[in-house]
């Protein structure tokens, strides 16, 4: 359940000043690596500059990229997953593909895009995804909607995954919206239908919204269910509908949780319940859990304004080349000798060899 998730201990965070706060940090962290080793052209490119090179050097600065330029990095990468997923026959299920938008999204919260290239971390997480997802399809059918050379993708996939799984300290479950909006609909159909006629008609709008928010940073600020109450308002919003009666009167003062709990239905539905009642939690007032639906809803209308610009993403690929770190670039010799030692470690694992 989500209230004791490690989505909520370790990939939840207060207000987008922490989580930028870690983006920073991991950005600084791996300058101060490159100018440690040496090992970019960027920082090559700074021997003859006698001057103290830190990371807060603004000539050191411009040779690497910004937080922005990481950001609209990521974003022009998600939208390329979004087209990959959508080749896939039968459809993969919206719950893996979201999945995978989170393990993306968290894999840049303590990493740098200048370690990790977005372009195969998209589907190395999207990959780890589809098996923590249990939907079941073979390496090869997988790769087969890439184009290019298939088997250096499935090489390149193979090889990030463990280094990835534990840059996300193994946490791949992800609660997601989608189970708390079938809650709140079935709650607004038993105790508001009287002043909501037909609560699925919301159904569309409220899909789309939640399938812009993977596009955002809204799975890391916020719980899943007060996420789906935000598409939920968004959709009724659409259809000239208000759903604040709804917080205010029901929601708020009569929480959900102790008719499932006693119905003697499933643990999904108790789970279910229980998902909705996060929605309130810390939540004293209907202000206060209005306000949250407010920024949740802005956040995401924010987010959609940022398209990628492809002149602009091929200057900051450009970039990137220069800075980015070998060890993890497949064209260089730095990415193969990390690959022998990572299984020669591993031949030594399973040998039992010292």
């Amino acid at each position: 359940m989500y209230h004791s998730s490690t989505q909520r201990k370790f990939w939840t965070f207060a207000n987008e000043e922490e989580l930028q706060s870690h983006r920073r940090t991991a950005r600084r962290r791996f300058v101060q690596e490159r100018l440690d080793r040496k090992d970019c052209s960027a920082v090559k490119s700074l021997a003859s500059d006698t001057r103290p090179h830190t990371p807060d050097n603004p000539a050191v600065a411009s040779m690497f990229l910004s937080i922005e330029e990481e950001a609209e990095l990521c974003r022009f990468y998600q939208t390329m997953l979004r087209d990959f997923c959508s080749k896939f026959k039968p459809e993969l299920p919206r719950s893996t593909i979201a999945t995978g938008f989170a393990l993306f999204q968290r894999s840049y919260v303590n990493e740098s895009v200048m370690r990790l290239h977005p372009k195969y971390m998209m589907i190395t997480c999207m990959w780890i995804a589809v098996k923590a997802d249990e939907y079941h399809i073979t390496m090869e059918q997988f790769v087969a909607h890439l184009r290019g050379d298939r088997q250096k993708a499935i090489d390149i996939i193979l090889n990030n995954e463990p280094y990835v799984m534990k840059r996300l300290h193994y946490h791949l479950m992800v609660h997601l919206p989608y189970r708390a909006m079938e809650g709140f609909l079935i709650d607004i159909k038993t105790r508001f239908g009287e002043f909501f006629k037909k609560p699925d008609r919301m159904r569309p709008g409220a899909d789309k919204f939640l399938e812009g928010s993977m596009f955002s940073d809204t799975l890391l600020l916020w719980s899943p269910s007060q996420i789906a109450l935000a598409a939920l308002f968004h959709a009724a919003e659409e259809l000239k509908e208000d759903l604040t009666d709804y917080v205010e009167k029901i929601l708020v003062q009569k929480p959900i949780g102790k008719p499932f709990a006693e119905s003697g239905d499933s643990m999904d539905k108790a789970e279910e319940a229980k998902e909705q009642d996060d929605a309130a939690a810390g939540s004293q007032t209907s202000i206060h859990l209005l306000a949250v639906i407010d920024a949740i809803r802005h956040h995401v209308k924010e987010s959609a304004k940022l398209v990628p610009n492809k002149d602009r993403i091929k200057k900051i690929e450009a970039k990137l080349e220069g800075c980015r770190d070998p060890a993890f670039n497949p064209e260089t010799e730095e990415y193969q000798k990390r690959i022998n030692a990572m299984m020669q470690l591993q031949l030594e694992a399973d040998t039992g060899f010292d």
